[in-house]
C-alpha cells in the first residue's frame, strides 16, 4: 500500500543493499518488481512452477497467464503497440527504448488538428463535501488534523477516484462519504441527506453508501464466510432462500465460489480472500454508492484483474463507484474524474486525462503518471503529434496508428 514514490525509494533501498553485497528475497504479485530480480521462481499450487532468469521468465505470456500471472506493464504495452507498429521488440527494458523503437518509423513532425473531446454529460452530484476538515483527537496534546476544506463532489452513476501520497487524508475523506465519521467542520452531503444534521439517519446512509475499508481483515468479524457476507442482509429482514440467493450474487460478483467458500473459517483466508470477502458482504447490501478503499492491494494478478473488470461492469449498471487507491493504471482504468489529495487538501479535481497530462505536477503530489502515459509524453517530445495525457494502451495504439497511415499516405496540405 506504498505511494508510488515510497515504492520507488523502497526499491532503490533494496537495490543498494543488494549492491552492498546484502542477499534480496523478495515476494511480491507485482511483476515490474519482479522484473528488477537476478532470479524469479514462480510457485504454483505449492510447488515451483518456473526458476529462471526475468528474460526468459517473462517471455513466455501464455504460460504466465495460465499460472494466473501477467507480464510487467511495460512488455505488455509493447504487446499491445506491436498490432500497429510491427517489428517491436518485445523485450523492451525501458520506456527509453521503447520510444526509440517506435521512433525509427516515419512519422509526421507537424501538429496535427485535433477534435475537441465533446464535455462531459452533466449529472447531479450524489456526494458532495465542500469545506469538510477534520482533526483526530481534537481538544487533546495529540491533535492531528488530517483533513483540511476538502472540496469534492462525485456525480451520480459516475466512477470518481481519489489519488494521493500516503497520509494525505484519502481514507479519512472516505470514512466521511458513508457517515462513519460526521463532520467537524464543512458539510457533506449524500444523495440529499445533510450528514451534519443530528436527525440524518446514519444507518441508512451506511446501507446506500458502502465502505470496502483499506484493511479488510478490520471489518470481518464471523467466523463463516457465508455468515459474513449474509450479516447485512440478514439485518435488513432477508430469510431464507432470499437470503441465499442474495449471498450467492455477490460472492459471484467478486469471484468466490459459492458452495467452495460459504464454509470456509474467515481467518483461514488468504489476505486476497479476505478482500473479496469484504467486498462481498459490502456490495450484499446493493448500494447505490461503493467506496473502495485500496481494493486491488494484496491480490495476485488474475484476481487483479478479474476485480477491475466486475468493477467495471458494476460502473455500467449505474452503481456510482468511488476509488481511492496508489495503482495510477487502476484509476485509468476505472474513473473519468480524479480528486488529488495533498497533506489533507483537495489540490486538483479534474478529469483523469487532465489530471495525468502533467508528470511533474503528480511528482510533486509523490505520485507518478502511467507507463503508457510516460511512453506518449516521451514520443510527443520527439515530434509525435500525439493529444495530451494519453493513459491507456488502447488510445495510444490508435493514435500511432493513425500517425503511421498520415505518414505512409504522404505530408498533409
Amino acid at each position: 500500500m506504498l505511494d508510488p514514490v515510497g515504492r520507488q525509494a523502497t526499491r532503490r533501498m533494496m537495490h543498494d543493499l543488494n549492491d552492498d553485497g546484502l542477499t534480496i528475497l523478495t515476494i511480491t504479485h507485482r511483476m515490474d518488481e519482479a522484473v528488477d530480480a537476478d532470479r524469479v521462481v514462480v510457485l504454483d499450487h505449492g510447488r515451483v512452477a518456473l526458476d529462471d532468469v526475468p528474460a526468459r521468465i517473462f517471455r513466455n505470456a501464455e504460460v504466465l497467464h495460465w499460472l494466473g500471472l501477467d507480464v510487467p506493464s511495460l512488455a505488455e504495452l509493447t504487446t499491445a503497440l506491436r498490432k500497429v507498429v510491427p517489428g517491436l521488440r518485445e523485450d523492451t527494458a525501458s520506456v527509453t527504448s521503447l520510444v526509440d523503437a517506435i521512433n525509427a518509423y516515419p512519422h509526421l513532425t507537424a501538429p496535427l488538428a485535433q477534435e475537441p473531446p465533446a464535455p462531459p454529460a452533466q449529472t447531479p452530484a450524489i456526494i458532495e463535501a465542500y469545506g469538510l476538515s477534520h482533526t483526530y483527537m481534537r481538544g487533546t496534546p495529540f491533535a492531528r488534523q488530517s483533513l483540511d476544506h476538502v472540496d469534492i463532489a462525485a456525480s451520480s452513476g459516475g466512477a470518481h477516484g481519489l489519488i494521493g501520497a500516503t497520509g494525505s487524508g484519502k481514507s479519512t475523506l472516505m470514512q466521511h462519504l458513508n457517515g462513519l465519521l460526521r463532520p467537524q467542520e464543512g458539510t457533506v452531503n449524500i444523495a440529499g441527506h445533510d450528514l451534519g444534521d443530528a436527525a440524518t439517519d446514519l444507518r441508512a446512509i451506511r446501507r446506500m453508501a458502502g465502505l470496502v475499508f483499506q484493511r479488510p481483515e478490520t471489518q470481518i468479524f464471523e467466523q463463516y464466510v457465508g455468515d459474513e457476507i449474509a450479516y447485512g442482509p440478514r439485518l435488513a429482514g432477508l430469510t431464507g432462500e432470499e437470503l441465499r440467493s442474495r449471498v450467492r450474487w455477490a460472492m459471484d460478483l467478486v469471484g468466490l465460489d459459492f458452495e467452495g467458500f460459504k464454509d470456509r473459517m474467515t481467518f483461514a483466508l488468504s489476505g486476497g480472500e479476505q478482500r473479496k470477502v469484504a467486498l462481498a458482504s459490502t456490495l450484499a447490501l446493493q448500494p447505490r454508492v461503493l467506496l473502495l478503499d485500496e481494493p486491488t492491494a494484496g491480490l495476485d494478478p488474475r484476481s487483479h484483474a478479474e476485480l477491475l473488470e466486475r468493477l467495471n461492469r458494476l460502473r455500467k449498471t449505474g452503481m456510482t463507484l468511488i476509488l481511492s487507491s496508489h495503482e495510477m493504471a487502476d484509476v485509468t482504468a476505472l474513473t473519468r474524474h480524479v480528486t488529488v489529495m495533498d497533506h489533507g487538501r483537495s489540490q486538483h479535481t479534474g478529469s483523469v486525462v487532465e489530471t495525468f497530462a502533467d508528470g511533474d505536477r503528480l511528482q510533486n503530489w509523490g505520485l507518478e503518471q502511467p507507463v503508457v502515459t510516460r511512453v506518449a509524453e516521451a514520443l510527443r517530445s520527439r515530434g509525435w503529434p500525439l493529444a495530451a495525457g494519453i493513459v491507456d494502451s488502447e488510445h495510444l495504439s490508435h493514435a500511432l496508428a493513425r500517425e503511421l497511415s498520415a505518414a505512409m499516405q504522404g505530408p498533409r496540405r
